[in-house]
């Protein structure tokens, strides 16, 4: 099998002749999220990543919107052996199948194994492998997948052809096929006059097969293109080719120096070795500065790759700048102390100047310096400034000067002033980091341990910093297998980057930023490090830091990219970030910083669950540690909504809590019905499992019988009775030694309810009995109402209808009293299948869709399915077949969301 994102997307049988039906990998949304996966095979991607990537900037409303599409991605893969599989873990999706399974990490493998075979000097083997490369890769990848996600990696992926064939066109001409190179070369160059190395081969290849007329020609169409759509000139490297070209001279000749005038300032630091990605970027750059607003801002976190994108830019572009180009670095967060504006303008006169001395005071000299600035074309690259008010003095008045910003402020004030450019930096994706690491190590030690790659850049959340220190540590270690450093760092990560050298050590780096911060937002900074859960919301925050207002001090964390604000009112930070806050963290810090966020999602949970089901018996918690402030729960969609976007962070508490005094127990507590009702029912099973384990830790038996009953519920539903039972004897052995029959009562009712999915009618209604006879001899009636309508049920299913009407009736009149809706959803339910088979269409109907609504509004989506499945029976039972089948496909789709095994049974009635 070979998944193809290379072209039309499709999953290709090589088995299968030609003949064969394409496999139908479903709707746009679902193609993207499978591209998604596709993408970095074995490695899980968040659900909110997901999220962005498939539905942009219109999210679903749904707090599960990626469930249907797995499921039905796992029903397309099912039927196809060996295609892989879909999996959730670790709060996202993995697709586990080969990278080489996927033609473009195929190709990416080919090309990593042609520069290992370059470097050996075997250009004929470096030739073919890139042939073999692009054979199959088509001008338009992720063809037919929709949205603004695939559309960038539509562009990037076709630049990264538009570099192979360019590549390739160079081996070529080393093995004398000139002419063979400008056939191959021409077409695509015409296609895409921008792209400088296309041009470059075409000129070389035409110089070479004695047609230099037509690479002067080449040159022209080229530049014409750069002007029209980029408002700019050819970079130098082109540049210098023509004029070698107009000179007669080889072209495979070095460039010469740009000359410059006498006292010409060149300050641009060395380009970065094999500098490499950020084709996105450097595109933004060349419109911004090409003709836009003559002033970019190069954004992001420490060690992200900032500098070295704006000193590789200024290379490529210095040929425009004719009077120099100016380097400064402002050291907005250096150890050694930020350069002054007056300093940065003294620093920027002598350079232009050298035997001019420059005046005192600010305003002196950054008039002077507009002045000398003012008729020239000079770029002027502002590195590491503080903030927007570091760099206004400095910026030149009216004129052809360009300016490149570098901050890890966002600049916001500069943007809003001077309308500044801006230009975010993230880390790296796979593919970027990937060929960062062979441009440093050579393709062919990346080549011969292919899956390092993925674990190296998941080790250094593909921070350029990091991956550059661990090119170090490898190329030091060049008789080490990757894999070996790869499990170091991995399992030590800042310990394993660590370097000698604090330019490149990420801690150091990190620390410059951290200095900087006022003392409030230092602290919340660290504290941020106590959060197990990926983000965290403003209000969670502010219990965090156990302060009245932490909004300020998140702004100033998100200003200097030390957390991005990735959803309003939703903070994160990368991994590394992540790790060096907690380790800046003193242990007289971090347990009440934990101990209040756990606060937090506990007090504000436990509103949100009394808020989905008003009959549950409330917990009797602590009060919260000093500084926390719950978030108000308004309400059943309030809940909802609050544990959808909470769902991620309260697993990784209950998994960090899972030791930690009674939040082990408690928060499981918390999410039950959530994860019930949206069936997370993985999710529930391991939050059961710690529960039961912290209650029995800390002797609390009721709790403890608790969470074996729940725990037996979660396998229930997942269909494995025989791992309920010995949890539901269990249960039931510790309530009686608790001395509590409502305890015993729910455990026999849950019992009887696995008893009916195990189609054992009889001891349904025996359980059912004993639990009512428990529930009203303890005067609990939620229970005495909830088991009414049970038995009322179950002597339905033994065929007593009329039965099943006078308990449903009892059972509705005791819940509507109580305002137990969610009970009430239940009995309608009931009364229904009763109608129903008693021959009263109109009714059962009725009594259906009052069951639906109810469900609905309580994000029950397994009940939901439940009352379809029962109302299509009835529109089925009067011959309406297109309304029966309607509801069942809705019932359908719910099961397969939940991934639940009901589904099956489905189908074949549908079918039938």
């Amino acid at each position: 099998m070979r998944w193809r994102l290379l072209g039309p997307m499709r999953l290709h049988d090589e088995k299968a002749g030609p003949g064969a039906e394409p496999v139908d990998l479903g709707p746009g949304k679902q193609r993207c999220l499978l591209a998604s996966l596709l993408m970095t095979p074995r490695q899980v991607v968040p659900a909110g990543t997901l999220v962005d990537r498939v539905w942009g900037e219109t999210p679903p409303r749904s707090v599960t919107p990626l469930a249907p599409y797995a499921t039905r991605l796992r029903r397309v893969l099912d039927q196809v052996p060996g295609a892989g599989a879909i999996r959730w873990t670790a709060g996202g999706y993995l697709i586990d199948c080969e990278p080489e399974e996927v033609d473009l990490h195929l190709a990416r493998r080919q090309v990593f194994e042609a520069r290992a075979a370059e470097e050996a000097g075997d250009h004929r083997q470096a030739a073919r492998l890139m042939l073999t490369a692009l054979d199959d890769w088509g001008p338009e990848a992720l063809a037919g997948v929709p949205g603004l996600w695939a559309a960038r990696v539509r562009y990037a992926l076709a630049r990264e052809r538009l570099d192979i064939m360019a590549r390739l066109g160079r081996a070529g001409l080393r093995l004398g096929r000139a002419d063979e190179v400008a056939e191959r070369i021409g077409p695509h160059s015409a296609e895409h006059p921008t792209v400088e190395s296309l041009a470059a081969v075409l000129m070389e290849a035409l110089v070479a097969a004695g047609r230099p007329a037509q690479a002067l020609e080449a040159f022209a169409r080229t530049r014409d293109a750069i002007a029209e759509e980029l408002g700019s000139e050819p970079g130098a490297d082109l540049t210098g080719l023509h004029t070698r070209i107009l000179r007669g001279e080889a072209p495979g000749r070095s460039a010469t120096a740009a000359r410059f005038r006498p006292g010409t300032p060149a300050q641009l630091p060395a380009d970065a070795i094999a500098f490499t990605g950020r084709r996105a970027e450097l595109g933004e750059l060349d419109r911004a500065l090409g003709g836009g607003p003559r002033i970019a801002a190069v954004t992001g976190p420490p060690g992200v790759g900032k500098s070295a994108l704006a000193v590789h830019w200024g290379h490529r572009a210095r040929r425009r700048f004719p009077d120099g180009q100016l380097y400064l670095n402002l050291r907005g967060f250096d150890s050694g102390g930020v350069m002054s504006p007056e300093e940065a303008a003294r620093n920027l006169l002598v350079a232009l100047a050298p035997d001019r001395p420059a005046p005192a005071g600010l305003d002196a000299r950054t008039g002077l310096l507009r002045s000398m600035l003012a008729g020239r074309r000079v770029l002027l690259v502002l590195d590491n400034a503080k903030d927007a008010g570091h760099v206004r003095p400095l910026l030149p008045g009216a004129g052809e000067c360009v300016v490149l910003v570098t901050s890890r402020d966002r600049l916001t004030g500069l943007v809003a002033s001077h309308g500044a450019w801006p230009v975010p930096l993230d880390s790296l994706d796979p593919g970027q980091a990937g060929e960062l690491l062979a441009g440093r190590l050579g393709a062919g030690r990346l080549a011969a341990e292919p899956c390092t790659v993925a674990t190296l850049v998941t080790a250094t959340a593909g921070l350029p910093l990091a991956l550059v220190t661990v090119a170090a540590r490898a190329a030091m270690r060049a008789g080490q297998p990757l894999g070996e450093l790869a499990a170091e760092i991995a399992g030590s990560r800042l310990d394993g980057l660590g370097s000698a050298d604090g330019e490149t050590d990420p801690r150091t780096v990190f620390s410059w930023s951290y200095r900087a911060l006022s003392p409030a937002a230092a602290r919340v900074f660290r504290l941020l490090g106590a959060n197990p859960g990926p983000d965290l919301s403003a209000a969670a925050a502010h219990s965090l830091a156990g302060t009245a207002d932490a909004a300020a001090a998140l702004a100033e964390l998100a200003e200097a990219s030390l957390v991005c604000e990735h959803r309003p009112g939703r903070y994160a930070m990368h991994d590394l970030l992540r790790a060096y806050a907690s380790d800046l963290l003193e242990s007289e810090e971090r347990g009440p910083a934990l101990r209040r966020l756990l606060d937090h999602h506990l007090h504000t949970g436990h509103a949100a669950a009394l808020a989905l089901d008003s009959q549950r018996e409330p917990l009797r918690l602590a009060a919260p540690e000093a500084g926390v402030r719950p978030e108000p729960i308004d309400g059943e969609a309030a809940a909802l909504a609050w544990f959808a976007v909470e769902h991620a962070g309260l697993m990784a508490a209950i998994r960090t809590a899972a030791d930690l005094d009674d939040y082990g127990w408690q928060l499981p507590w918390v999410v039950i019905d959530f994860l019930d009702r949206q069936g997370h029912w993985d999710d529930w099973i391991t939050a059961e499992r710690i529960a039961v384990a912290a209650a029995h830790r800390r002797g609390e038996v009721r709790a403890e019988a608790l969470a074996q009953r729940v725990l037996a519920r979660g396998y229930v539903q997942l269909g494995r009775y025989g791992e309920a039972e010995p949890h539901y004897a269990e249960a039931d052995r510790l309530y009686q030694a608790a001395g509590d029959p409502v305890g015993r009562a729910h455990t026999l009712f849950s019992i009887s309810w696995m008893r009916e999915q195990q189609g054992r009618d009889d001891d349904c209604l025996r359980l059912t009995n004993q639990a009512l006879e428990l529930y009203r001899a303890a005067g609990h009636r939620v229970g005495e109402a909830r088991a009414l309508n049970a038995l009322g049920w179950y002597l339905g299913r033994l065929g007593h209808h009329d039965l099943t009407l006078r308990h449903c009736r009892a059972a509705l009149a005791l819940q509507q009293e109580l305002g137990d809706r969610y009970g009430e959803a239940a009995v309608w339910d009931s009364i229904g299948w009763a109608h129903h088979h008693l021959g009263d269409h109109d009714r059962a109907v009725a009594a259906y869709r009052t069951a639906l609504d109810l469900y609905r509004a309580a994000g029950d989506l397994l009940n939901e399915a439940e009352i379809r499945e029962h109302l299509g029976d009835a529109y089925a039972g009067v011959g309406d077949a297109p309304a029966a089948a309607g509801q069942w496909r809705q019932a359908l789709a719910l099961l397969e969301k939940l991934d639940h095994p009901a589904a099956a049974g489905l189908r074949i009635k549908l079918r039938s």
